[in-house]
């Protein structure tokens, strides 16, 4: 059996981190957050929070305005937020350009979420001439920060030489770095860079533990590839059961409907090659399967794993109400435990360092509260 593995993926997206829903709870009769007269807001710290409160209550108007003032005033962190604002066109119409104005000057102040969206406003000639030397170097400023995605993004230029000269060494250096904060595209990425032995000796093995990181994470190219390799005996011991199984998950989960053919195909070969005992097995096996967030990494002691979607509110809601949780990355690392857990002593919680819905919530309220 010879079924081959995908090729590597490009994933250059804005990052918007959504915020949760309003919650009608968090209305208030009085306004904590006056535009005018003497109580007016107008230090730049308090807008950013006015700011945020009113994002968090659906006030997508209320929060450009006052996201503007603090941006106004050079606060990094809120000229970002206005620039998302433009380039989404939420609380404000579409303007590419306004983006790229407000992401400029928040990452010219060292801003790593600024410098993405920046490099990718770039890549993509939004708002600006299309211009891929000047989308390397942003990313590699968001890169040298430690960005994950801005780290996999620099990777891609460098695998397809736009920007800079193809360098299959460079775009293994930076997939790397990427996979080992637990990116899954940045984890198949490098899977396939050493199941062809590109930028590194091909070595099959090594391919598989990153397949499998990437896989049970739910990336169906991934689930694909490390099918394939079950199925083929290339680095794992042939296993047409797991090959089944991960084959199966790949034709479930995959949007992309050319992977969802192939996965199908691949999986209905190995079908053959099952006995009935061992297709009910694989197939109870992929109705079993769950994904799993990627485990902290080996410098610092493991923690418990949240979606990166609460940890970014986490971040935001924290900084907000003055506590230091580092950059707003979705990485639950060791300044946002420690906040997380200055803020769960200052408020009478168990100081265990978890981010739930819960904690978001009583977050909110002493936000909204001040």
């Amino acid at each position: 059996m010879n079924i081959r593995t995908l090729a590597p993926t490009l994933l250059l997206g804005l990052v918007l981190f959504p915020l949760s829903p309003a919650d009608t709870a968090l209305a208030r009769t009085d306004d904590p957050c006056p535009r005018d007269g003497p109580e007016a807001v107008t230090d730049a710290s308090a807008q950013f929070v006015c700011a945020l409160a009113a994002d968090l209550r659906g006030e997508h108007e209320a929060a450009a305005y006052w996201y503007r003032k603090a941006a106004e005033q050079g606060d990094a962190a809120a000229q970002f937020e206005l620039g998302v604002m433009y380039a989404n066109g939420r609380g404000v119409p579409q303007d590419y350009r306004q983006a790229v104005s407000w992401y400029r000057k928040a990452a010219e102040q060292g801003n790593a979420l600024a410098q993405l969206n920046l490099g990718v406003m770039y890549a993509n000639g939004r708002g600006v001439p299309q211009d891929d030397r000047q989308a390397v170097h942003w990313f590699r400023k968001a890169a040298e920060q430690g960005n994950a995605r801005a780290q996999y993004n620099l990777g891609v230029m460098y695998f397809k030489g736009e920007g800079v000269p193809p360098d299959d060494r460079q775009a293994v250096y930076w997939y790397r770095k990427a996979a080992e904060q637990g990116m899954a595209e940045a984890e198949l990425n490098l899977g396939v860079m050493y199941f062809n032995g590109k930028g590194v000796p091909q070595d099959y093995r090594q391919a598989v533990p990153w397949f499998r990181k990437a896989a049970e994470q739910g990336d169906a190219a991934a689930q694909f590839n490390l099918g394939v390799m079950y199925a083929n005996g290339e680095g794992v011991p042939q296993d047409y059961v797991r090959a089944h199984m991960w084959l199966n998950l790949a034709a479930a989960n995959s949007a992309d409907r050319a992977v969802r053919e192939r996965a199908v195909k691949a999986r209905n070969l190995v079908a053959r090659n099952l006995g009935a005992d061992q297709l009910a097995r694989a197939q109870a096996m992929a109705r079993d399967w769950r994904p799993k967030a990627e485990p902290g990494t080996p410098s610092r002691p493991p923690q418990p794993a949240e979606d990166r979607p609460l940890v970014v509110e986490a971040q935001r809601l924290l900084t907000a109400l003055g506590y230091a949780p580092g950059p707003i990355d979705g990485i639950a690392g060791r300044r946002t435990r420690a906040a997380v857990r200055a803020f769960q002593a200052a408020n009478g919680l168990p100081a265990d360092g978890r981010i739930t819905d819960p904690l978001l919530e009583r977050m909110r309220q002493r936000l909204v509260s001040r």
